[in-house]
């Protein structure tokens, strides 16, 4: 009897192949269609989460790989409003990825998207329809602001866990460091 192939899922297991592989050269990790933020190393993480070039270039090389597959081989350049998309979903990538880091401090115990795979949360952003933007994480109930970050409205919940960031980035940035010195 012949076998019933699922085409969506052998076309995102080949997306998660092309796409994560300069990510699975840069980092020297492994990553398919179903690695969510979670499944990143603390290492790859903190570079992600680091402003620069760096980590924009980073992004940018997966993100359009998952919205222009056929444009990878041929190097087409894309149209203004894809660039724009492009530019929106880099910015929601790093919210992520930030997110995530502010998370492993414990510093936020949930935040949007968290358990949706990478492939998956660049796929389904549409420009101008996409609900999380403004979706605030959720702030740890022993942290020392909980009780102010409960007062502000979400898109203030937002920007207030943004502002903590900066302090993360060293944070964590120590903790990675001193950890791979062991």
């Amino acid at each position: 009897m012949a076998k019933v192939i699922d085409l969506n899922h052998y076309k995102k297991k080949r997306l998660g192949k092309v796409c994560f592989t300069p990510w699975n050269q840069r980092f020297r990790e492994s990553y398919d269609e179903s690695t969510t933020l979670k499944d990143l190393s603390d290492k790859t993480l903190l570079y992600l989460a680091s402003p620069g070039e760096k980590s924009t270039n980073a992004f940018y090389e997966i993100i359009h790989c998952v919205k222009h597959p056929q444009l990878q081989k041929r190097k087409q350049s894309i149209s203004k409003q894809d660039e724009l998309e492009m530019m929106d979903v880099h910015l929601l990538m790093a919210d992520r990825v930030r997110f995530e880091l502010i998370s492993r401090l414990s510093w936020i115990v949930e935040y949007p998207d968290e358990n949706i795979p990478i492939i998956d949360l660049i796929s389904m952003f549409q420009r101008n329809t996409y609900k999380h933007f403004h979706s605030p994480p959720k702030l740890a109930l022993d942290h020392s602001h909980y009780s102010e970050f409960q007062k502000l409205i979400d898109r203030e919940k937002v920007l207030f866990i943004k502002k903590l960031f900066v302090n993360a980035l060293i944070v964590f940035n120590n903790r990675t460091n001193n950890s791979s010195e062991k």
